[in-house]
């Protein structure tokens, strides 16, 4: 953004809320103590020019001219809110909350509460049209999200910040009931929408993933949490396994592809061995071969995919 941008957002910043107003003197007299290298002039320019959706007016009384916004948005423009700041928590909000601890998440409503106002006072400026010009969107098909219990979640959380363990209510997939197990939590990770909470669970050494929404009941224990010496999150998800329910197990792929599902693959290839080379016999396509993690998704991918397992 160039500096006249940002002059013109600090003004409007300046600027105080009806009954209140602001000289030109004063405006320009605050621009240049805030290190803008502005003159008078340009400032009335900058008044004038102003788009007309900003509810920003001249009191054009012959002694005491001074600008203010208009009555009614006095609770509209967080006064210590930067509309750069507005913007990014705004995208926290939209994409990160479900990463933030209970507390912190509650303890950002109110600024969130300031950003999204700041951001329809100044919906005419470029940045703040930014939040509509970017979206995150899942990988996969359109389902549902499934629901988290509010006090479950909440414990997660508290767990995880605590380094303490969770009496858990688990139900897992195909079971009628759940059953009571404790939990170790070493960390929170979300697949799409989808949250799943990487522990041990009672003394065993290996790492499961939990799906919080399977979690009929989570408490907060005293006991603390049994951490492995060397356990790395992102070696964990990258290095060591996928994520994705694993089996665990490698699989050799020896797949037949159509050439539109070649060239997607080639762009984001299933493996580091992967290889796909044209087919050389009447059947077309291309003929794709690589090492993977069996995963629940993969079935799931290979299953609803135009491709033949070879």
């Amino acid at each position: 953004m160039g500096d006249s941008f940002w002059r013109k957002v600090e003004m409007l910043r300046m600027i105080p809320r009806n009954p209140r107003k602001i000289t030109v003197a004063e405006l320009h007299r605050g621009l240049v103590n805030s290190g803008h290298t502005v003159d008078r002039r340009t400032v009335e320019r900058d008044l004038r020019q102003l788009p007309s959706g900003i509810p920003v007016r001249c009191d054009e009384q012959p002694r005491s001219a001074g600008w203010s916004w208009e009555p009614g948005t006095g609770d509209v423009l967080g006064p210590d809110l930067s509309i750069a700041e507005a913007v990014q928590i705004d995208l926290v909000s939209r994409y990160l909350r479900s990463l933030l601890p209970t507390q912190l998440a509650a303890a950002l409503a109110p600024k969130l509460r300031e950003a999204q106002a700041t951001l329809r006072t100044l919906a005419p400026l470029r940045l703040a049209r930014w939040r509509q010009r970017v979206a995150v969107i899942p990988d996969g098909p359109p389902l549902q999200v499934p629901e988290v219990r509010a006090p479950v979640l909440e414990a997660v959380h508290e767990a995880l910040l605590q380094g303490r363990c969770l009496d858990v209510g688990y139900q897992s997939l195909g079971r009628g009931r759940s059953r009571a197990m404790t939990v170790h939590p070493l960390a929170l990770v979300y697949q799409g929408s989808v949250g799943y909470l990487v522990a041990r669970v009672w003394n065993y050494d290996d790492l499961r993933h939990l799906a919080l929404h399977r979690m009929r009941t989570a408490r907060v224990m005293d006991e603390l949490v049994r951490e492995p010496v060397d356990f790395d999150l992102q070696r964990h998800l990258v290095d060591e396994i996928q994520f994705d329910l694993p089996s665990g197990d490698r699989w050799r792929l020896q797949l037949r592809l159509e050439d539109w599902l070649a060239e997607h693959l080639t762009e984001r290839p299933l493996s580091g061995d992967q290889q796909i080379t044209p087919a050389r016999d009447d059947r077309g396509g291309h003929l794709l071969q690589a090492t993977v993690v069996g995963s629940e998704r993969l079935v799931w991918w290979l299953r609803s995919t135009p491709l033949v397992i070879s």
